[in-house]
């Protein structure tokens, strides 16, 4: 019975049976000659390998903490290779500590790169890999690259700054990822195009749509607004960059009273200073200092 610290890293087949824990496993992909595959992580007592599953029908008797035996397979640069050749049968439980388990899923599904805001990203050195989030304020259309690979670029916006993001294959034909939607991207790669920084989707990536915008607030000095017809822009100034926050009139009407209109009193007093909590833009309330 072979174990998989026995395994050669180097490539040769086996028939020698061995017992393995199916620990992670991926959705299934399709190659770029078209052909259906999965990756897996497996565990003994003794180690841990990656797996590439090339038979997808094999994919019911390999599910994430299924214990297997598994004949007439392959190693190559380390990984095990699963094929139309190989046998899987049910066996009894592998034991796997905790620790190697852990290890073991992180094969499949890495730990998310580090968050950092939008501003942070577009200094970051390229190639660095990061997760982050932002209110969609343009989108492209899908167009084909080498041949036949869809790609989309989005834009997105926090404090101010933006970023470009292009969405590479499957991620390009997602159609929840639209103007006016808030998404956190997770795991991309930052490349360099026209001189400025652009996220680029990984194999790694997950798109969440619609993750709640974080609250901020702002100590700023209002300087001027623009009228709109349920609220007014107020342009903030903080830190010697100008912001423009969008204010309901009603909440207005509660800091500044209800004697005269928001406009009266802002023309009365500006510079005005005001605490000011805003969600993507938009105040949920403001205090005057």
């Amino acid at each position: 019975m072979n174990t998989l610290e026995k395994l050669s890293d180097r490539s040769a087949p086996f028939t020698s049976p061995i017992k393995v824990k199916i620990v992670a496993r991926s959705q299934q992909m399709t190659s770029k000659a078209g052909n259906t595959y999965m990756t897996m992580s497996m565990a003994d007592s003794t180690g841990i390998k990656k797996a590439v599953l090339y038979d997808v029908s094999l994919a019911d008797k390999m599910e994430e903490g299924k214990s297997i035996l598994l004949r007439n397979y392959t190693v190559s640069n380390g990984s095990v290779m699963v094929n139309t050749k190989s046998k899987v049968s049910n066996t009894s439980e592998v034991m796997v500590d905790r620790e190697r388990e852990r290890q073991a899923r992180e094969i499949i599904y890495p730990p998310t790169s580090p968050f950092v805001n939008i501003k942070e990203a577009l200094v970051m050195p390229v190639g660095s890999m990061l997760s982050t989030k932002g209110l969609i304020v343009e989108e492209a259309m899908v167009k084909v690259v080498m041949g036949d690979v869809p790609i989309k670029e989005i834009t997105i916006e926090e404090d101010g700054k933006k970023m470009i993001v292009s969405l590479w294959r499957q991620h390009s034909a997602n159609e929840e990822v639209a103007i006016g939607k808030f998404v956190q991207i997770e795991n991309i790669a930052i490349k360099k195009f026209n001189g400025s920084n652009v996220g680029n989707t990984t194999a790694r990536t997950k798109i969440i749509i619609d993750v709640s915008p974080p609250e901020k607030t702002h100590m700023c000095e209002v300087i001027g607004y623009e009228k709109e017809e349920e609220c007014l822009v107020l342009n903030c100034l903080e830190a010697e960059n100008v912001i423009d926050i969008k204010v309901a009139r009603a909440i207005l009407e509660i800091c500044f009273g209800e004697d005269a209109t928001p406009e009266d009193v802002l023309d009365r007093t500006m510079p005005i200073m005001v605490n000011i909590t805003e969600v993507s833009g938009v105040a949920t309330d403001i205090v005057q200092i």
